[in-house]
């Protein structure tokens, strides 16, 4: 069987950042189980980065946060596997130069002052963490 998931890296989701994404109307997914994992502190067997907690009631990029302002982290180990320039990476998109597909499995995401925000909603840390790049980061698992 192969299962299909993804993660999306996020550079940046400060107060005033997921402020303007509440007072925008933008909706994120219902919180559903998975996502309880993305925001499992410390995080991906660091041992040492911890996550802002994040209550169930305030995932969701649609409800005001005032004081939410994560850790930014993004490991050594991908730091430099996504090079693109910001400025130039085509969000929710395929990117016909590079062949990045940036496109969510789940729906378009927001793009806040040129930072892409997980569709399901704040998972107390900001940053890549060990994905290897900006945005959707898909892969598939085989298990047997």
């Amino acid at each position: 069987a192969v299962v299909s998931t993804q993660r999306t890296g996020k550079k940046s989701s400060s107060s005033s950042k997921t402020n303007a994404i509440a007072a925008s109307g933008h909706h994120s997914l219902i919180t559903h189980p998975m996502h309880k994992f993305a925001r499992i502190s410390p995080y991906g067997g660091t041992g040492e980065v911890i996550r802002v907690a994040v209550p169930d009631d305030k995932v969701e990029w649609n409800t005001l946060h005032e004081w939410y302002d994560p850790p930014d982290f993004t490991s050594e180990t991908v730091a430099t596997t996504d090079t693109d320039d910001m400025d130039t990476i085509l969000f929710n998109s395929v990117d016909e130069k590079t062949k990045v597909d940036r496109t969510s499995l789940y729906m378009p995401y927001a793009v806040v002052d040129g930072d892409p925000m997980n569709p399901v909603g704040r998972t107390g840390l900001k940053g890549r963490g060990c994905l290897q790049r900006w945005g959707p980061n898909k892969f598939a698992v085989t298990v047997i």
